[in-house]
């Protein structure tokens, strides 16, 4: 069984709304849900034995009072304050620092199936590889989406399909990088740690925030197998993503 660590102190403050940037609903057809919801209906729930929800302090009572109304009843939370936010890997760090074991680390804003949209031979709700990580054949899982453009991360991968690094932003996508989710599935959460630590302690920042995504390079420099899985995903973080989402037939 999983732990899940959920970074939710953002501010969204491109949102211009009166209450958490998770907490905002969107629709898509006739469902409406909030962007936390959205992202935590995506996962594979049923793997997950505890749900670390990092916030800030201005969004702590609600985030909680929320969480558990919907999943209160179905598995054990947990609540941490982030009292000086430095972005999404120092935020994850402080949940994943309470784990043990096997952890996932997904934000609060995006819609994610497991499979390319329509490749064949792909259960678009088959998330099986993460059994890989349950039994340690694979140390970290990193999620990948047909995305481009400089929004995004990428994976880049050697002959072997493992990912050989990580790049978070680039001014223009690597040629065969695969665009990342913002999902992280490790199978130690000590060693995540360790991996988000060392990436902090060279102060390595991008836009002067600390991301996710570099720190799975000091994974990959120490040797550690660490390969991807094809999505189909959607970004709800902004409101023009959100616009565009709510026109989208869902598979």
């Amino acid at each position: 069984m999983f732990e899940l660590v959920i970074p939710v102190a953002g501010k969204g403050s491109r949102f211009n709304a009166c209450i958490p940037k998770p907490l905002i609903e969107i629709s898509n057809g006739k469902v409406t849900k909030t962007l936390l919801d959205w992202s935590m209906d995506c996962l594979p729930m049923e793997l997950v034995r505890k749900v670390h929800f990092v916030t800030n302090a201005d969004n702590d009572d609600k985030i909680e009072a929320h969480t558990r109304k919907m999943w209160g009843d179905k598995v054990d939370l947990d609540f941490i304050v982030d009292g000086n936010p430095q972005g999404q890997a120092a935020s994850a760090l402080l949940g994943i620092k309470r784990c043990n074991g096997p952890v996932i680390m997904a934000n609060c804003d995006q819609w994610v199936r497991p499979g390319w949209k329509n490749e064949p031979g792909l259960d678009r709700h088959d998330w099986s590889p993460i059994y890989d990580v349950l039994t340690g054949k694979t140390a970290v899982l990193v999620p990948t989406f047909n995305g481009e453009g400089p929004k995004w991360s990428y994976a880049c991968e050697d002959r072997d399909k493992d990912v050989a690094c990580l790049i978070e932003k680039p001014v223009k996508e690597p040629k065969d990088g695969k665009a990342i989710v913002g999902i992280f599935i490790y199978h130690e959460a000590a060693l995540a740690a360790a991996w988000i630590e060392a990436m902090m302690k060279r102060k390595f920042t991008v836009n002067g925030e600390y991301y996710t995504a570099p720190s799975i390079n000091e994974a990959v420099q120490r040797g550690f197998i660490v390969k991807t899985m094809p999505c189909t995903m959607y970004g709800i973080g902004t409101p023009e993503d959100c616009v565009v989402f709510k026109d989208i037939k869902l598979p």
